[in-house]
């Protein structure tokens, strides 16, 4: 779920706000120890291009912070990690209110010990890929 504002500059270029709410189950694992990614909050500035009258393209960057849950055989643990997001995308206008949203999103997360197996601790740094397609409404 996104919502966001844009401000057109002049007439092909235009910038914006966005603010976004992500709960997902994405599940990665290395080395015994697995890590899921479940609540996540980003804001990002934006910066676009109407390509024609009704395809738009845009980049996008800020910040996120995701709630990731990690096992290490059985010792379980559950932060709050920081990172920044770049993306770029595109969206395509089906109507006067409606459009087509697809966008690439690389995010790079801080470094964190989690708890591990043995009572010590392990350092992550997760980063994600990820691809979005939706639809977008305009008030």
């Amino acid at each position: 779920l996104y919502a966001g504002r844009v401000w057109e500059m002049g007439k092909r270029s235009y910038v914006g706000l966005e603010g976004d709410v992500f709960n997902g189950d994405v599940d990665g694992s290395r080395n015994g120890l697995s890590v899921n990614q479940e609540w996540s909050f980003g804001a990002y500035g934006l910066a676009g291009y109407h390509v024609t009258e009704e395809l738009k393209a845009y980049g996008k960057a800020g910040v996120v912070s995701t709630q990731f849950e990690t096992n290490d055989t059985g010792t379980t643990d559950s932060e709050w990690m920081h990172g920044v997001r770049f993306g770029a995308g595109m969206e395509y206008d089906v109507s006067k209110n409606w459009a087509l949203r697809g966008e690439y999103l690389y995010t790079n997360y801080q470094d964190e010990n989690v708890a591990a197996s043995g009572g010590g601790f392990t350092n992550i740094e997760p980063d994600s890929h990820s691809v979005r397609v939706g639809m977008t409404y305009s008030f």
